[in-house]
């Protein structure tokens, strides 16, 4: 959510500088004649000749009074440029020095203004312009063609003055950015384009909490603070009239401390053998954010006095970070800063989640806590008077570390809380806004698209560009909120359904070990344990009446052989929980009686007669599939409707009941449909381990008409229900290998179909054990000679390049794409057509991947 706050009040909360250097700086500009006759010299929207002044030439004008101002401000301020928490840097017209490289796509991605570290900004004017690039940059700013680019864009000639080191300098720019400035000559363009760079400095600088950047459309300057609830926004500046305002808001950035400005000072870097801040930090060796050792403080436990701290040195997913509104979450994996000091090759490792986490809280009810994360309710109605031991818990314990407690299955986690910064809890509508939350009011320089949704017609800052690859064939992007009524992405990674303000507070999650996600089977013995474990995991917590509601083969690790189930930011908790009801039993006539009995003793006649009643007979008829076990109380989600919010969860795995049958809340048997998807689908897209790939246009087909969305693959879901023909025709499309898994898949859908059609029994109340029974049995009797060596060999590979990297103290290196095992080279199954080129595939750990929603 966006919105516009004066600008007066704008700097007094965020870039103070007081009215009184703002005037002795403003008397020196006037001295030095950069400021005459009410307007800055260099600032002119025409020319002499009367035309448009471009924006080319606004650049090196802004930099340079900007320069100005920032080398007079720290000794305004009595001392202060001897202060080593506050930034030391230089304005930078870094868009003309970009076109040194040649690089079409780096001129368009190269912010207009950027204010660099002092090393860096000195490096880039060690770079010269030769003229064949200046005869480009008026090319480009007159859109007129150049022999040049047309050269480039072709391969034929070399880019001036390119070079790795060079092309090493661009790229780590986003590293060593404290802040950037667009200039455009329409407002309504500026913020979206400048949303597409504070996107990659949030990447790149791990160590920021919010960034606050520039737009500049002459004379009107506008501030801008993106956190992750929103950006909010001043009102225009008129840098002629209002030239202490200007100055106020470019001195502040070589005044304030790098914490009031943003940075996270419980995250800093290794550089030169010790710990430091990244600002202040050399980081000559890296390159991009996959390169630093970022070192993560964790908590403090009971006995002592310093918290452990944690080295970065690879990432399972850093691509979320670069959504500029929602969770933003990190997943890497950590060593110990004492076994990096070390050089422990045997050090062990660990994975860190950092995620920006909504406000736990009742829903209306005031039965069933959750994050809300894909509500229309405004954090202010997530409140209720009693329970509430439970939500002090909560403000105490991030919501996914309460969820393990409750399930005890804490011991997975090694170290966990809320960051704090100051001794205060750092959050976006206190520690970051300071209270700042005006009437809700979108911003005129974002437009409204026909989605509801507030984006760019041309920039995709607002959305995640990240895809979570797999080896063999792309599973289901889990990067896009989708609405039922279409299949399509939002332009924006703003979500309308949050057009409220939502708080979130920065947490942190230590995880005592690795796994590898369920899509990297080596066997298919561990595929199904590891399914196992994970069903196993749910029940545990919907004994404890959590819902996990997020299936998919990205949220199963396996780990020495067992599953694990992650990712509990989307739970739900019900407080109460209750035994089916078994209240008067109505006599089944005899003959049903006696047509069972020789299966059935009377007890479990009475029983069913008790639950079903009437339906007694029929579900006795189709019990084949069931097994039979202890009752106990089950979570009651009834009160929860999933009404005007959306069905959480990846869509490709979903269950179609969800859609169908959306005034049922989401719980247990509709997870247990999701994990029946996602095996599915790992037997149809994988050709087993060690086995032979079959026809691309064959199974792309079956993704098409089954792994979607709700909307498009929720109807022949259904169907397959229904119809056998159509099952067979959908089982017929597993490979080989998967043969002896068919008879599992059959009774999971017969269990499922069941516990639809008599939403009141045991299959619909107590799915886990029925289904892990069905495990079991399938695991006496699969055939399992078949042994992915390619895997095992990649996971040998993992350790030592954990050894080797924590020996040499450097991260583990992004590894390139690689032609991966597929079945053909039909472009839309190919991962290397679809995956993203820029993020390695997933391995482990939490949440490798955004989640997806679909409105109801």
């Amino acid at each position: 959510m966006n919105f516009e706050l004066d600008a007066a009040e704008f700097l007094e909360k965020f870039l103070p500088f007081s009215d009184g250097h703002a005037s002795a700086l403003w008397e020196e500009m006037k001295k030095e004649g950069l400021y005459s006759d009410s307007e800055w010299t260099d600032f002119h929207a025409s020319n002499s000749a009367g035309a448009t002044v471009k924006e080319l030439s606004l650049y090196e004008s802004f930099a340079e009074i900007a320069n100005r101002i920032a080398s007079r401000a720290p000794a305004i301020m009595l001392g202060l440029s001897e202060v080593s928490s506050r930034l030391k840097g230089r304005w930078v017209n870094t868009r003309s020095q970009a076109l040194v490289l040649g690089n079409q796509h780096a001129n368009a991605f190269m912010p207009d203004i950027t204010f660099l570290s002092e090393p860096e900004a000195d490096d880039l004017a060690q770079l010269s312009i030769a003229p064949t690039v200046d005869a480009t940059v008026d090319a480009i700013h007159m859109n007129k063609p150049s022999q040049v680019s047309e050269e480039v864009d072709q391969g034929v000639a070399e880019p001036p003055n390119s070079s790795p080191s060079t092309e090493l300098k661009f790229s780590r720019l986003w590293l060593r950015a404290f802040t950037v400035v667009e200039v455009k000559s329409a407002p309504r363009d500026a913020l979206p384009q400048l949303a597409t760079y504070v996107r990659q400095l949030f990447m790149e600088q791990v160590d920021r909490h919010f960034i606050i950047a520039f737009t500049f459309t002459l004379p009107l300057l506008r501030i801008h603070l993106f956190d992750r609830s929103g950006v909010i926004s001043s009102t225009g500046i008129n840098v002629h009239n209002s030239p202490k305002d200007f100055i106020s808001a470019i001195a502040a950035f070589s005044c304030r401390t790098a914490v009031e400005l943003g940075w996270d000072p419980t995250v800093r870097v290794w550089d030169q053998k010790k710990v430091m801040h990244s600002y202040t930090a050399p980081m000559k060796g890296y390159s991009s954010t996959y390169d630093v050792p970022w070192v993560f403080e964790g908590f403090a436990k009971s006995g002592q006095s310093d918290p452990p701290q944690y080295v970065f040195i690879r990432s399972e997913t850093l691509q979320d970070a670069t959504r500029l509104w929602g969770r933003a979450t990190l997943a890497v994996d950590v060593v110990s800063l004492t076994d990096w000091e070390r050089c422990n090759p045997d050090a062990k490792v660990h994975v860190m989640k950092q995620s920006w986490q909504r406000l736990p809280g009742f829903d209306e009810h005031s039965s069933t806590i959750e994050l809300a994360n894909s509500s229309h309710r405004s954090d202010e109605s997530l409140d209720a008077s009693n329970n509430s031991t439970i939500l002090s818990r909560l403000e105490s314990t991030p919501f996914e570390a309460f969820v393990l407690e409750e399930a005890k299955l804490s011991d997975r986690l090694r170290d966990w809380g809320f960051v704090r910064a100051g001794g205060k809890k750092v959050d976006t509508f206190s520690y970051i806004r300071k209270g700042v939350q005006p009437s809700p009011k979108p911003s005129p320089e974002l437009s409204k698209s026909k989605g509801g949704s507030y984006s760019s017609k041309k920039s995709p800052a607002m959305t995640d560009g990240g895809r979570d690859s797999n080896p063999r064939l792309q599973i289901p992007s889990m990067t896009t909120s989708t609405r039922a009524t279409s299949s399509r992405g939002s332009a924006s990674g703003y979500d309308a359904s949050h057009d409220h303000q939502v708080n979130r507070s920065l947490v942190r999650l230590f995880f005592e070990h690795r796994g590898v996600p369920l899509s990297k089977f080596q066997s298919k013995r561990e595929l199904l344990k590891g399914l196992r474990g994970a069903i196993a995991d749910h029940e545990k917590l919907y004994r404890q009446g959590v819902i996990q509601r997020d299936v998919s083969p990205h949220n199963i690790l396996l780990f020495e052989g067992e599953g694990h189930l992650i990712d509990f930011d989307h739970s739900k908790i019900s407080i109460p929980r209750t035994l089916l009801d078994l209240s008067a039993k109505p006599e089944s006539p005899a003959r049903t009686r006696e047509a069972f009995k020789q299966r059935l003793c009377d007890g479990f006649l009475d029983l069913f007669e008790m639950i079903h009643k009437e339906d007694a007979g029929e579900y006795l008829s189709r019990l084949e599939a069931t097994r039979l076990f202890k009752l106990y109380p089950i979570p009651n989600f009834l009160e929860r409707r999933a009404g005007p919010g959306y069905v959480t969860g990846t869509p490709a795995f979903a269950s179609c009941h969800l859609k169908r049958f959306w005034e049922v809340p989401h719980t247990a048997i509709h997870d247990l449909e999701s994990f029946l998807w996602a095996l599915l689908y790992l037997c149809i897209v994988y050709s087993g381990p060690g086995s032979v790939s079959i026809s691309a246009a064959d199974i792309q087909r079956v993704l098409d008409q089954y792994f979607l969305d709700l909307e498009k693959s929720g109807p022949m879901k259904e169907r397959a229900f229904r119809s056998a023909n159509l099952r067979d025709d959908l089982l017929s499309h597993m490979h080989s290998d998967f043969e002896d898994l068919k008879p599992l898949i059959r009774d999971w859908f017969a269990v499922i179909k069941v516990a639809f059609d008599f939403q009141v029994g045991i299959e619909f109340n107590y799915p886990h054990q029925i289904i892990l029974r069905l495990i079991d049995e399938t695991l006496t009797q699969i055939n399992d000679t078949a042994v992915n060596h390619e895997e095992v060999e990649r996971r040998n590979q993992w350790f030592r390049e954990v050894a080797e990297a924590v020996k040499s103290q450097q991260t583990v290196p992004r590894p390139k794409n690689t032609p991966a095992e597929k079945r053909s080279k039909n472009p839309r199954t190919d991962p290397d057509e679809n995956q993203s080129s820029s993020m390695p595939s997933s391995a482990t750990g939490p949440p490798p991947s955004k989640k997806q929603k679909q409105k109801n």
